[in-house]
């Protein structure tokens, strides 16, 4: 890999890690006591697990685009915009739920992100099937937050 893809690489991954950082404040600031009283499913892990795991998937999100902006050749048009199109659904998310606690909305929000993500794993695999490999772990884990946020719509 040459230093230049080095550098932009390193580029998305800063740009990708303060963005998580900026919205794991805006979470921080809705914990007390509005997120720390409501229902939540048995299932819930611990906020630093959310931590880890939005660390590590927005690690991975960032390679992703920095891979399909620097390999054109290898990914259409439309799998760049389904890969832009989600990413900002997901941004948009925690303001969603958090900040406005829009907690139906929200959970019908991350079943379309899910849903977006399906089909880009789907779309990249004909293409760049590395990448439907590394949406997995996102897909999995935006089921996992599609159901705690449904439990949450449900019980509160």
């Amino acid at each position: 890999m040459r230093l230049n893809n080095l550098i932009k690489l390193f580029f998305w991954l800063v740009l990708f890690e303060a963005i998580a950082f900026l919205l794991g404040l805006l979470t921080q600031a809705n914990m007390e006591p509005w997120y720390n009283n409501l229902a939540k499913s048995s299932l819930t892990p611990p906020g630093i697990v959310f931590s880890i795991v939005w660390s590590v998937l927005y690690a991975v999100l960032a390679y992703i685009g920095w891979f399909l902006t620097a390999h054109r050749e290898a990914a259409t048009r439309s799998l760049i915009e389904l890969y832009w199109l989600q990413i900002i659904i997901n941004w948009i998310w925690t303001p969603l739920f958090f900040q406005l606690h829009w907690v139906k909305l929200s959970a019908i929000w991350l079943i379309i992100l899910t849903g977006l993500n399906v089909v880009l794993a789907i779309q990249a695999r004909t293409k760049q099937k590395s990448i439907t490999l590394l949406l997995l772990p996102y897909v999995f884990w935006l089921i996992f937050a599609s159901y705690l946020n449904l439990f949450i719509a449900v019980m509160n």
